[in-house]
């Protein structure tokens, strides 16, 4: 172990207990005691290669700079905790450039601009840390960089909570806390991948619970429990220009704002269940030829619509959008349970659809809807299934009793006259 002299000659009296916490590290292994040290002084004294684990004790106020190193871990030294405060509040907190195997773990990062940047080709792994209190962002990932995220919290920050830009951000397996990040989104997804694995995430009371342009989200993890959980955000779930969302976890899509999931030119497939729950107008939103997949387990879409728009509701399709579904239910929505409008399509497999307060499944302008199997329809506040004139319903509609539709080619039982069953 080495140690450097400047750094403990103001406390000699605690080296023993140093030295009796971190008696197995190897050398090449650094103490700082804050704010007598500085972390900065002990990284330029290093070698860039490593590896090096720097132990922090007490508040570092200072904007830590790793540029061109590898293999380096900065952490906490217990008992003590660990805090990086940003001298330079203009500056980020800790910056990391064209570095690998850097690792921050138990620290708490505050006050820079951002709390961590990740750039340029580097790759970092931030463990069971707090960033908090930072402007804009609470972590940057930018520019082909590798961020992983175990534990921890990302939180009450001035803009977005995590933003990636043409990067890879994985978070688990423990959960990460992203919240309270009231200017802009929890996750700013922006040309990257960000992959969430064992259920290991929550977003909530942030202004926008997820922005994703030209990325992908994927959530990987047990299909008990509530998995990830986007709750109580002013806004949801946002997928643009050829965005991907795949979801394998349990999940829990609840009370942000106007739309669950909203999707313009995007496609989403859910494969295991799920509830989303609590928008004011609908549960998804599926427009701009976006695709959206439900397959598997049981997801649930409910309890959305409680405005006066007129098209709210369970589930909505509009510009030429796709629905391919089975083993949902969609119930207790203002408004209708499925729509679809401007040449929008809609296959259904195994479906309940009850107690919503208009139409079950409601097809309009060249649009279209097709039943693999019988859908149960009830209590609706109007007919099952309802259409204009331009539009088509298809498939297995055995046992459905009230529909309202003038083009209906069925598979099973005689054609229809054009009333109302």
């Amino acid at each position: 172990m080495s140690f450097s002299k400047p750094l403990f000659h103001n406390v000699l009296p605690l080296l023993a207990l140093v030295v009796c916490s971190i008696a197995s590290a190897r050398a090449g292994d650094w103490a700082v005691f804050c704010p007598d040290s500085k972390i900065n002084e002990v990284l330029n004294a290093l070698d860039s290669i490593g590896p090096h684990t720097i132990w922090i004790a007490g508040t570092c106020n200072e904007n830590i700079t790793i540029a061109q190193r590898h293999n380096v871990t900065l952490r906490d030294m217990p008992p003590w905790t660990a805090s990086i405060v940003a001298a330079d509040p203009a500056m980020p907190t800790v910056g990391v450039y064209s570095s690998h195997g850097v690792t921050l773990e138990n620290l708490t990062i505050e006050n820079g601009a951002p709390g961590l940047l990740v750039t340029q080709q580097s790759q970092v792994v931030l463990r069971n840390s707090v960033v908090q209190k930072n402007a804009p962002n609470g972590v940057d990932v930018l520019i082909g960089s590798v961020l992983e995220v175990d534990g921890g919290s990302i939180i009450d920050n001035q803009r977005n909570g995590l933003r990636t830009d043409s990067s890879v951000v994985w978070v688990g397996p423990e959960r990460l806390f992203i919240a309270r990040n009231l200017g802009g989104a929890g996750l700013n997804v922006v040309a990257s991948d960000i992959e969430v694995n064992n259920g290991a995430l929550t977003v909530e009371d942030n202004n926008t619970a997820v922005s994703v342009v030209s990325g992908r989200l994927t959530l990987f993890g047990p299909a008990t429990g509530d998995g990830v959980i986007f709750q109580n955000n002013k806004a949801g779930l946002n997928f643009v220009n050829a965005s991907a969302f795949r979801v394998a976890s349990a999940f829990v899509i609840r009370n942000n704002g106007q739309i669950g999931i909203r999707m313009a030119g995007s496609s989403a497939q859910i494969g295991s269940p799920g509830v989303i729950e609590g928008h004011s107008i609908n549960g998804v939103s599926v427009g701009s030829l976006s695709r959206f997949t439900i397959t598997g387990g049981m997801t649930r879409i409910q309890n959305n619509g409680n405005s006066t728009n007129p098209e709210r509701g369970g589930i909505r399709l509009d510009g030429g959008a796709s629905l391919d579904a089975t083993n949902i239910t969609i119930s207790e929505n203002g408004g209708f349970g499925l729509l679809a409008i401007q040449n929008s399509r809609m296959t259904i497999g195994d479906a309940t659809i009850s107690n919503n307060s208009d139409a079950g499944v409601t097809v309009r302008r060249l649009s279209s809807a097709h039943f693999d199997n019988p859908p149960v329809i009830s209590s609706s506040g109007r007919a099952s299934i309802v259409c204009d004139t331009t539009s088509l319903v298809s498939g297995n509609l055995t046992g459905v009793a009230g529909i309202d539709c003038s083009r209906i080619e069925r598979e099973v039982g005689p054609p229809h006259d054009g009333t109302v069953h």
